[in-house]
Protein backbone atom coordinates (compact mmCIF):
# COMPACT_ATOMS: atom_id res chain seq x y z
CA UNK A 1 0.00 0.00 0.00
CA UNK A 2 1.57 3.51 0.62
CA UNK A 3 4.79 3.28 2.09
CA UNK A 4 4.59 7.13 2.20
CA UNK A 5 6.91 10.32 3.66
CA UNK A 6 7.83 13.66 4.04
CA UNK A 7 8.88 16.26 1.40
CA UNK A 8 8.01 20.08 0.91
CA UNK A 9 4.90 19.32 -1.36
CA UNK A 10 2.51 19.74 1.77
CA UNK A 11 3.07 22.76 2.16
CA UNK A 12 2.82 24.13 -1.80
CA UNK A 13 -0.70 21.90 -2.16
CA UNK A 14 -1.73 22.95 1.60
CA UNK A 15 -2.83 26.16 2.67
CA UNK A 16 -4.62 26.99 5.67
CA UNK A 17 -6.21 30.13 3.98
CA UNK A 18 -9.24 28.17 2.71
CA UNK A 19 -8.48 28.20 -0.82
CA UNK A 20 -9.60 24.60 -2.64
CA UNK A 21 -7.07 22.03 -4.74
CA UNK A 22 -8.72 20.95 -8.00
CA UNK A 23 -8.54 16.74 -8.57
CA UNK A 24 -5.46 17.09 -10.62
CA UNK A 25 -3.63 18.83 -7.65
CA UNK A 26 -4.52 16.56 -5.35
CA UNK A 27 -3.05 13.65 -7.10
CA UNK A 28 0.25 14.99 -8.07
CA UNK A 29 0.81 16.17 -5.03
CA UNK A 30 -0.74 13.06 -2.93
CA UNK A 31 1.42 10.87 -5.28
CA UNK A 32 4.30 12.99 -4.78
CA UNK A 33 3.90 11.92 -1.05
CA UNK A 34 3.68 8.54 -1.32
CA UNK A 35 6.25 8.14 -4.35
CA UNK A 36 9.01 9.96 -1.79
CA UNK A 37 7.30 7.55 0.96
CA UNK A 38 7.86 4.25 -1.33
CA UNK A 39 11.48 5.14 -1.74
CA UNK A 40 12.46 5.71 1.66
CA UNK A 41 10.37 2.49 2.55
CA UNK A 42 12.67 0.58 0.18
CA UNK A 43 15.89 1.62 2.10
CA UNK A 44 14.40 -0.17 4.66
CA UNK A 45 16.51 -3.56 5.23
CA UNK A 46 14.24 -6.87 4.92
CA UNK A 47 14.57 -9.45 7.42
CA UNK A 48 14.76 -13.22 7.46
CA UNK A 49 10.63 -14.43 7.17
CA UNK A 50 11.63 -16.55 10.47
CA UNK A 51 13.43 -13.76 12.33
CA UNK A 52 10.48 -12.23 14.69
CA UNK A 53 12.79 -9.20 15.99
CA UNK A 54 14.38 -8.32 12.35
CA UNK A 55 10.51 -8.72 11.43
CA UNK A 56 9.47 -6.30 14.24
CA UNK A 57 12.10 -3.76 13.84
CA UNK A 58 11.44 -3.22 9.86
CA UNK A 59 8.25 -3.40 10.07
CA UNK A 60 8.35 -0.71 13.30
CA UNK A 61 10.45 1.18 10.85
CA UNK A 62 8.12 0.88 7.30
CA UNK A 63 5.58 2.21 10.05
CA UNK A 64 6.69 5.17 10.86
CA UNK A 65 7.65 5.95 7.11
CA UNK A 66 3.57 5.72 6.44
CA UNK A 67 2.48 7.37 9.43
CA UNK A 68 4.50 10.26 8.71
CA UNK A 69 3.51 10.04 5.36
CA UNK A 70 -0.32 10.00 5.88
CA UNK A 71 -0.11 13.02 8.37
CA UNK A 72 1.24 14.93 5.04
CA UNK A 73 -2.01 13.45 3.21
CA UNK A 74 -3.78 14.70 5.50
CA UNK A 75 -2.60 18.05 5.62
CA UNK A 76 -3.53 18.36 1.46
CA UNK A 77 -6.19 20.64 0.41
CA UNK A 78 -8.57 17.99 -0.82
CA UNK A 79 -11.09 18.83 -3.90
CA UNK A 80 -14.21 19.56 -2.23
CA UNK A 81 -15.91 17.09 -4.16
CA UNK A 82 -14.22 14.40 -3.08
CA UNK A 83 -13.24 15.49 0.51
CA UNK A 84 -15.45 12.89 2.29
CA UNK A 85 -14.37 9.86 -0.35
CA UNK A 86 -10.64 10.64 0.56
CA UNK A 87 -11.45 11.49 4.18
CA UNK A 88 -12.76 7.45 3.74
CA UNK A 89 -9.54 6.20 1.90
CA UNK A 90 -7.67 7.71 5.08
CA UNK A 91 -9.14 5.73 7.21
CA UNK A 92 -8.62 2.91 5.41
CA UNK A 93 -4.81 3.53 5.05
CA UNK A 94 -4.76 3.92 8.99
CA UNK A 95 -6.70 1.05 9.55
CA UNK A 96 -4.18 -0.61 7.59
CA UNK A 97 -1.51 1.00 8.87
CA UNK A 98 -2.59 -0.10 11.92
CA UNK A 99 -2.51 -3.85 11.48
CA UNK A 100 0.62 -3.61 9.85
CA UNK A 101 2.27 -2.34 13.33
CA UNK A 102 0.45 -5.27 15.15
CA UNK A 103 2.12 -7.67 12.72
CA UNK A 104 4.93 -6.43 13.47
CA UNK A 105 4.19 -6.35 17.41
CA UNK A 106 3.06 -10.51 17.40
CA UNK A 107 6.39 -11.19 15.03
CA UNK A 108 8.38 -9.41 17.55
CA UNK A 109 7.14 -11.78 19.99
CA UNK A 110 6.93 -15.09 17.98
CA UNK A 111 3.46 -15.14 17.10
CA UNK A 112 3.66 -15.85 13.84
CA UNK A 113 -0.29 -16.98 14.03
CA UNK A 114 -1.45 -13.66 15.49
CA UNK A 115 0.30 -11.64 13.08
CA UNK A 116 -0.43 -13.85 9.85
CA UNK A 117 -4.18 -13.04 11.80
CA UNK A 118 -3.04 -9.36 11.58
CA UNK A 119 -1.62 -9.53 7.68
CA UNK A 120 -4.63 -11.05 6.61
CA UNK A 121 -6.73 -8.24 8.30
CA UNK A 122 -4.43 -5.42 7.20
CA UNK A 123 -4.73 -7.16 3.75
CA UNK A 124 -8.67 -6.44 3.53
CA UNK A 125 -8.13 -2.99 4.73
CA UNK A 126 -5.39 -2.14 2.11
CA UNK A 127 -7.40 -3.68 -1.14
CA UNK A 128 -10.32 -1.34 -0.26
CA UNK A 129 -7.52 1.42 0.22
CA UNK A 130 -5.72 0.43 -3.08
CA UNK A 131 -9.23 0.02 -4.88
CA UNK A 132 -9.91 4.05 -4.42
CA UNK A 133 -6.06 5.18 -5.06
CA UNK A 134 -6.34 3.57 -7.95
CA UNK A 135 -9.56 4.77 -8.81
CA UNK A 136 -8.76 8.14 -8.43
CA UNK A 137 -5.17 8.37 -9.94
CA UNK A 138 -3.10 7.90 -7.20
CA UNK A 139 -0.90 5.19 -8.89
CA UNK A 140 1.75 5.92 -6.29
CA UNK A 141 -0.35 5.33 -3.47
CA UNK A 142 -1.81 1.65 -4.21
CA UNK A 143 0.30 -0.97 -2.86
CA UNK A 144 -0.68 -3.77 -5.87
CA UNK A 145 -0.81 -3.50 -9.51
CA UNK A 146 -3.91 -2.18 -11.18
Amino acid sequence: MIALVGLGLVGAGCSSSGTTASRSQFRRAANAVCAAADAKAAKVATPSPVDGPGIASTVSAVVAIERAALRQLEQLIRPPADSRDITRWFADVRRTIDATAAVGVASGKGDFAAAASARDRGNGFAATADQFARSFGLDECASSPG
